[in-house]
């Protein structure tokens, strides 16, 4: 059975303020559910669970964090009522679910925000536009993940091909960014495996062979003839 409980998320936003949320823990693993309020880390108390009095507005923000508890538990009483034996995961998505946040497009915006963070800033150069050229596609600000069938990533995939020209390759690229993120998702519990579009017998991932060109006799002939200085880049490179 899942533990639900207030804590105080251990990483601060871009404000430098820890947000408040809900931790769901089952097997060691935790989900969060945010409230949409962060706080100094001096403002919480650890041992009551609750934003401390220093805060100005401290007696709204735990009668809000009482509501968002009391709906968390809510859920798990529902999955218990169906007979069903609730997880954090099942908790997690449902309460995302019903307020309209399980979505595609979030879930991408946390993946670049992840890129930034671990400063693979190539991937995350590269991997923005990919995903808003996605959104250009869908036509709407956001997706369920439900909604990325195979047909869906067939019609993508002819888009990017008839509308601009995009080579096999580059277009490869586009369905790995989406299937990244769709791996993210399962794995956060936001999204079931059933709906995953890729794989044996749906949408295949398959990278076209490079075109390797090799150089004629005399174009190795005239840079065996050049003369460069020994131990120098342009030598070795030769070499």
């Amino acid at each position: 059975m899942p533990t639900v409980s207030p804590v105080l998320y251990h990483r601060p936003n871009k404000e430098g303020k820890y947000p408040i949320a809900i931790r769901i823990t089952e097997n060691r693993k935790s989900s969060y559910v945010f409230i949409g309020q962060a706080i100094e880390k001096n403002q919480w108390d650890k041992k009551t669970k609750k934003v401390r009095k220093n805060h100005p507005n401290s007696n709204r923000l735990n009668s809000l964090l009482r509501k968002k508890l009391a709906e968390v538990n809510s859920l798990q009483l529902s999955e218990q009522l169906k007979d069903k034996e609730p997880t954090a995961q099942t908790i997690h998505k449902t309460y995302l679910n019903n307020r309209g946040e399980v979505s595609f497009f979030s879930e991408a915006e946390k993946y670049l925000e992840n890129l930034r963070k671990e400063g693979k800033y190539n991937r995350y150069v590269s991997d923005k536009p990919r995903i808003e050229r996605f959104k250009q596609f869908v036509k709407k600000k956001d997706i369920k993940f439900e909604e990325i069938s195979v047909s869906r990533l067939k019609e993508f995939r002819a888009y990017l091909k008839g509308r601009f020209k995009i080579s096999e390759r580059t277009i490869m690229n586009y369905l790995l960014v989406i299937r990244t993120i769709f791996n993210q998702g399962i794995k956060n519990g936001i999204v079931d495996q059933k709906y995953y579009p890729f794989g044996k017998g749906k949408m295949p991932i398959r990278f076209p062979e490079s075109v390797k060109l090799g150089l004629s006799r005399e174009e190795i002939s005239k840079l065996l003839e050049l003369e460069l200085t020994v131990g120098s880049k342009q030598w070795h490179a030769r070499n």
